[in-house]
């Protein structure tokens, strides 16, 4: 397990001393070595403590025992996402990684250590990397390069050539990669420098057509045949001249070895579709296994138009040439139409001998009518159609009848799905379905021909819950889901009979799905029987293995409550041992009493337990908030993770006492250790004092409604945005009164000088809506252009008015040297008018803009008449950065403009 270190022998004193040294020497290295041993720190930890200063030390010297041979430690990868420990560090981290070829596999980097002065310590190494591969020596041979969200531009295409030969899965998603940088990797495949590589990344980089263009015809002339196995290219803007382009790449055959082809969300609407199968039919897929076609308007001819074309999607569920095809998602397109024998049908996907691999299919979202399911169904059932193992289904229009469900509840009682491990039916239109057929399905679930199904997905309405809920309970008492281990059912509507919904509890209590882990159920019932059952049901000791449970149910009528009671003691007395995380949704107030009753009666849920807690209530009296209050200051919530408050918390309904009762029990449990990663409140005012006192030092996300706070609870509110505890906020959500009243511009005038106090240097997401005047719009820009939010970089201006004046404040503040960080402007869903923009876009052109990737002008006053100063700000080329700018729903601009700025700037403009 450890290597010795050579012993010094001299028949001198000295030697005498230099031998006690060494032998002090090898002694330390056996003490680390047995407990670097006994410890067995993962490839994982390693990576966590080398990005803490804490503990880089202790990392280095890890490396250090690894590298050498005196640790025997695993060590296939190593992970920087988080790194931000500066330059010498990295430096230090990369000399002391382990060589060889068989131990260090996977390198993930992070957007700090992408940039500044870190990125020549990086470069410098995989030079290293490269010269030593290159010369034959023995190196690190990396097969796993992740640069994922590491926020790379342009700039930095320079490391492409140095990526080692031996990379084999290259992921470079989620960065800010356009048509420029795709030359260079382009240059890298085509030149055989990328010539093992398994599997590439670039989804959620702005590629355009332009930049699909090019990295696919770097594809098509690769010297020799690319192994290449996996290709994502999702939300890549690849649009339908993009899809022609890797058609036609692929059509070259120099990647037939392709397993796996994620296209989703690139709008390539019929004709990119079309594109796509003329590939596949030429046989350029033959061994494609995964196809990700989600979100593509694949039907859709025209953005806001009815028309549909459906032609490539029955060319699509024609082919022959999927023969090893096991997944496809469909999900989130119009692929059928309204009625049977009108558009694709359903039924093409079973049809036998067609796809026989297909295991997995997602047709989420695609507005699957009766008949269609019926079709489906049907042909699911024929002998030669693919056995599903998954099976996401849409269910339902206003004109539903019940012979598609019925249908497949058939099939599924005839066996012809008997591998499903995860079956979801999703609702489309959940009000106007009939109750019989989804019974019939809920019932075939207890026929016992589904005995591998492991996620069950299920949402119905409360006037179908007697005959779903009645057969989920017989197929769960007789044990007809042993394997079930994700339960989710979610019940629209409310007054469900609660007598009928515990048959569900008791069921799930008796043990017949002894394997569930996760459970998610939702519903509103008469009473609170269904609720106490579930809660008995939950502490009886049968679900061993429960580790995720989420609850949004409520209880009205003639309950007395003993249901929240129940639920609340079971939770707090440790009943449910392997519980990692639970989610309730409390509702009203004597919801909330009852539950903090039973609550209060254990010892309650601390970690590892992370407890998110949402009280959505039109009014919330005193003695909930103060049960609520007594359980937090108690100590009993120390897994609290997310306490999400929608109530009114003024003088008028909470009161003071009760308002700063409930804020002391926040401060009392964030001192015991309770974290908060997000509060939101529309009441501020008791908690402003102790927000200004440091009581939250782990508040990130911060969503306040101004409008009902008052005067007095804005200026507690203000004075805490300005105390240095603001600090730790990252996120900032303000809503404000349509009122045009000078109690409002008071209210954003304090806002605004709280933005200038300086201890919101660190936020990085600000969000205010509703400035109904131009004036408080002005107000408010000059605290953003004071330049003390350096750490800005997302910026919403929604639903507010803003003319040429409010353009000209805001264009004041967005510049590079008031919000140096900014990234993503919103000002969408408001008044913005021509005159506006035109202000923006002139100072833009005469100061330099903040580094902008994102602009989002959708849904205002906009008409063509901003074309000419739109084309003259792209052509200065000051927003180098920028690949997004959406002008979409502006109803009053004209075509002509949309063809000119379309033809200079398809890659950008979303119209």
């Amino acid at each position: 397990m450890s290597r010795s270190v050579p012993r010094l022998e001299s028949s001198h004193p000295e030697g005498h001393l230099q031998g006690a040294g060494a032998e002090s020497t090898q002694t330390s290295d056996n003490v680390l070595c047995a407990l670097f041993g006994h410890a067995r720190p993962s490839a994982e930890m390693i990576s966590g403590i080398a990005s803490e200063r804490s503990g880089f030390g202790l990392a280095w010297v890890l490396l250090e025992f690894i590298k050498t041979g005196r640790s025997q430690l695993p060590f296939e990868s190593f992970g920087l996402s988080g790194f931000s420990l500066g330059a010498p560090k990295l430096r230090c981290l990369l000399s002391a990684l382990p060589w060889g070829p068989a131990i260090l596999q996977t390198l993930t980097l992070g957007p700090h250590v992408c940039k500044d002065a870190c990125l020549p310590v990086l470069l410098d190494f995989l030079l290293r990397l490269k010269t030593e591969e290159r010369l034959g020596r023995q190196a690190i041979c990396l097969k796993t390069l992740n640069l994922s969200k590491c926020d790379l531009d342009d700039r930095v295409d320079v490391m492409f050539p140095l990526f080692p030969l031996s990379v084999e899965h290259l992921d470079l998603s989620g960065n800010r990669f356009q048509a420029p940088t795709m030359k260079i990797l382009s240059s890298v495949i085509t030149h055989d420098l990328l010539s093992n590589i398994l599997s590439l990344d670039l989804s959620d980089n702005p590629l355009g057509p332009s930049g699909v263009k090019t990295i696919a015809k770097a594809l098509s002339s690769s010297t020799k045949t690319l192994p290449l196995q996996s290709l994502k290219l999702a939300r890549v803007k690849a649009k339908a001249e993009g899809m022609e382009a890797l058609a036609k790449a692929l059509k070259a055959k120099k990647t037939t070895s392709l397993q796996t082809l994620d296209l989703a969300e690139n709008e390539m609407r019929p004709p990119g579709l079309k594109h796509l199968v003329s590939a596949i039919n030429a046989e350029a897929l033959p061994h494609l296994r995964l196809l990700i076609l989600k979100k593509n308007a694949l039907s859709l001819v025209t953005p806001g138009q009815l028309e549909r074309d459906f032609t490539s999607i029955i060319d699509l569920l024609s082919t022959c040439a999927l023969q090893e095809i096991e997944e496809m998602n469909l999900s989130e397109n119009e692929l059928f139409g309204p009625i049977l024998g009108v558009g694709a049908s359903a039924a093409a996907v079973a049809v036998p001998g067609r796809f026989p691999n297909l295991q997995r299919l997602n047709m989420k979202g695609t507005m699957l009518t009766s008949q269609q399911l019926a079709a489906f169904a049907t042909a699911l059932g024929v002998e030669g159609a693919p056995s599903l193992e998954e099976l996401i289904l849409p269910w339902g229009r206003s004109e539903e009848t019940p012979e598609g469900v019925v249908a497949l509840a058939n099939t599924i009682c005839s066996g012809h799905l008997s591998r499903l491990t995860t079956f979801m039916v999703k609702r489309i239109d959940r009000y106007h379905v009939t109750g019989e057929g989804f019974a019939a399905l809920c019932r075939s679930l207890a026929s016992g021909k589904t005995p591998l199904l492991q996620t069950l997905d299920l949402e119905t309405v409360s006037n179908d819950a007697a005959g779903c809920v009645g057969g989920l309970a017989q197929a769960m008492r007789e044990r007809r889901l042993p394997s079930l281990e994700n339960f989710r059912l979610d019940i629209a509507g409310d007054n469900t009979d609660g007598s009928v919904l515990a048959e569900v509890g008791e069921a799930l209590g008796g043990g017949g799905c002894p394997l569930i882990q996760k459970l998610n159920l939702q519903w509103e019932e008469t009473g609170d029987m269904g609720l106490r059952a579930l809660a008995v049901g939950l502490g009886g000791g049968n679900l061993s293995s429960l580790r995720d449970l989420s609850l949004e149910i409520e209880c009205g009528g003639e309950g007395d409550g003993s249901g929240f009671v129940t639920l609340g003691k079971v939770l707090s007395t440790g009943k449910l041992k392997s519980l990692r995380r639970v989610s309730l949704s409390l509702g009203s107030d004597a919801n909330v009493c009852s539950f903090c009753e039973g609550f209060s009666q254990g010892g309650g849920l601390s970690p590892p337990v992370q407890v998110e807690i949402e009280i959505a209530a039109s009014g919330m009296a005193n003695p909930a908030v103060s049960a609520l209050a007594d359980v937090i200051r108690a100590g009993k919530l120390s897994g609290l993770r997310r306490l999400y408050l929608d109530i009114f918390v003024g003088y008028n309904q909470l009161g003071q006492v009760g308002g700063e009762r409930f804020g002391e029990a926040l401060a009392s449990a964030q001192a015991n250790g309770s974290r908060r990663d997000a509060v939101s409140t529309e009441g501020v005012l008791s908690l402003s004092t102790l927000l200004t006192r440091g009581r939250f030092p782990a508040l990130r996300d911060l969503n306040v409604n101004i409008a009902r706070v008052g005067q007095e609870g804005m200026q507690a509110f203000a004075a805490a945005l300005s105390s240095p505890a603001a600090s730790v906020l990252r996120k900032l959500e303000l809503g404000f009164s349509q009122a045009t009243d000078a109690g409002n511009a008071m209210q954003i005038s304090m806002l605004a000088v709280a933005l200038s106090s300086g201890n919101l240097s660190r936020l990085e997401e600000l969000c205010v809506s509703a400035l109904e005047r131009v004036a408080d719009a002005r107000t408010l820009f000059v605290g953003l252009g004071s330049g003390k939010l350096s750490s800005l970089h997302t910026l919403h201006v929604r639903r507010s008015r803003l003319g040429p004046e409010g353009g000209s404040a805001l264009s004041e503040a967005v510049v590079a040297e008031k919000l140096p960080s900014l990234k993503r402007l919103d000002v969408s869903g408001g008044k913005m008018t021509d005159g506006g923009v035109r202000a923006l876009s002139e100072a833009w052109m005469n100061r330099t803009p903040p580094p902008l990737q994102c602009v989002n002008l959708s849904d205002n006053s906009l008409t063509g008449a901003i074309t000419s100063a739109l084309l003259a700000l792209f052509g200065s080329r000051q927003l180098t950065a920028l690949h997004n700018l959406n002008l979409s729903s502006n109803a009053e601009f004209d075509n002509e403009s949309k063809g000119l700025l379309s033809a200079a700037f398809a890659d950008i403009v979303e119209l």
